[in-house]
């Protein structure tokens, strides 16, 4: 009788262990670094919890729910919306330097757009582009910002024609410190489409385990959910009823996204502050005509560009280049552009010329002559200094960067 009361209670137990453990699609990562162990998530004063979810990238080691900011003081109303103050809740620290006070404010700014902006009341860099003005006034705005502080600071962007909640930060993990900032929210339904640039099989993001998808500007070719070339930290989604709205997030730091299957949506940089635009829509077209009034329209692209370019590396030297051209033109297949590529160049220094390449002017002036563009890649300053990879939302040049001849 003795053994089996004993059984009974270590079941007991074991249920109640297994209750206060967090959905494993409820988790915010506690320790995201490499080489995570029970011993270190507990020293950081995170949760351990084994998930039972194998396969699925779930984090063991999670946020407690008291971790976050908590509202201090009375809501202050602003010309345009509302301001508030925030004080840090929790002593549990991803790498130092955490904010103890961070500035929330919403800024109404049409009644198709909303800003969040949070800060830490220092000078922090802001990408710089220039935000246009929104048209249509603010008297009728289609959204609503909702905050809560139960158990720690947390706001929603609800549509209010549906209820739907657009964005809903409830899930917790805002964390706001020198060089790591982190914001979460749950999503209203998997139709989520955009962040990138990275290699998708599919428009609509899929939602099966935690997907990290990382955002730096690297120059490597499509290689599963691995950066490429350019940074576009903006988002749209389909709600049930088919209303869409958009996302952008302003920041140019390294930054990241993961997928959570929830569904939700973890947002990490390593600098600058948290700048968000809501566009509402409500159609799909009315969000990207939304979106281009804010950054600016797109370019009319010369007609040319819309043409057939043939670019690669690999060429080696001149004659393999002009091989290339000369067995496209003999397949009679159009061509209004040609690229050379960072081989073409002194040691990679742009403004230069190599000597497999010595020849490449008058050639150029030769395609000039058959109505072919030519256009050199550029990937350094004429120091020899790599080139900064700079946020940018829509190209100035419809190409990418380079000059044209």
């Amino acid at each position: 009788m003795g053994s089996l009361m004993y059984v009974v209670l270590l079941a007991l137990c074991l249920t109640v262990s297994a209750q206060q453990c967090l959905p494993d699609f409820e988790r915010i990562d506690c320790l995201p670094e490499t080489g995570a162990s029970e011993q270190a998530c507990l020293a950081r004063g995170c949760t351990w919890c084994e998930s039972g979810a194998d396969g699925l990238d779930v984090p063991s080691c999670y946020l407690p729910e008291s971790y976050g900011y908590k509202i201090d003081g009375d809501v202050e109303t602003t010309p345009k919306g509302f301001r508030l103050t925030l004080k840090r809740n929790t002593n549990i620290s991803y790498f130092g330097d955490d904010a103890e006070t961070l500035n929330f404010e919403a800024e109404f700014q049409s009644n198709t757009r909303l800003r969040i902006k949070i800060t830490d009341g220092t000078p922090r860099f802001e990408v710089p582009v220039e935000i246009g003005a929104a048209s249509g006034g603010n008297a009728n705005p289609l959204y609503e910002v909702q905050t809560s502080n139960n158990p720690v600071f947390s706001f929603k962007v609800v549509r209010k024609s549906t209820g739907a909640v657009l964005f809903d930060t409830s899930l917790g993990g805002l964390t706001f410190s020198n060089q790591f900032l982190q914001i979460a929210t749950r999503l209203p339904t998997k139709n989520l489409y955009g962040i990138g640039e990275n290699e998708q099989h599919s428009f609509r993001h899929k939602f099966d385990q935690y997907y990290t998808w990382p955002l730096y500007t690297r120059d490597q070719p499509p290689n599963s959910n691995d950066n490429m070339y350019s940074v576009h930290p903006r988002y749209t989604v389909l709600e049930n009823d088919g209303s869409a709205h958009g996302v952008v997030i302003m920041n140019s730091n390294a930054q990241e996204f993961i997928t959570i299957p929830s569904p939700s949506l973890l947002y990490r940089t390593i600098g600058g502050i948290l700048d968000i635009y809501f566009f509402f829509g409500p159609t799909p077209e009315n969000v990207v005509e939304q979106y281009t009034e804010a950054v600016g329209r797109t370019p009319l692209p010369p007609y040319w560009s819309l043409g057939f370019h043939l670019s690669r590396i690999g060429y080696g030297e001149l004659e393999r280049m002009i091989a290339a051209v000369n067995r496209t033109a003999a397949a009679r297949i159009p061509q209004d552009v040609q690229f050379g590529d960072s081989e073409i160049m002194e040691r990679q220094l742009d403004f230069t010329i190599g000597p497999a390449f010595k020849d490449l002017p008058a050639y150029v002036q030769e395609l000039k002559s058959k109505g072919i563009k030519f256009i050199p890649i550029q990937l350094r300053d004429p120091y020899g200094q790599k080139l900064p990879v700079i946020f940018q939302i829509i190209p100035s040049n419809p190409l990418g960067n380079g000059g044209i001849f």
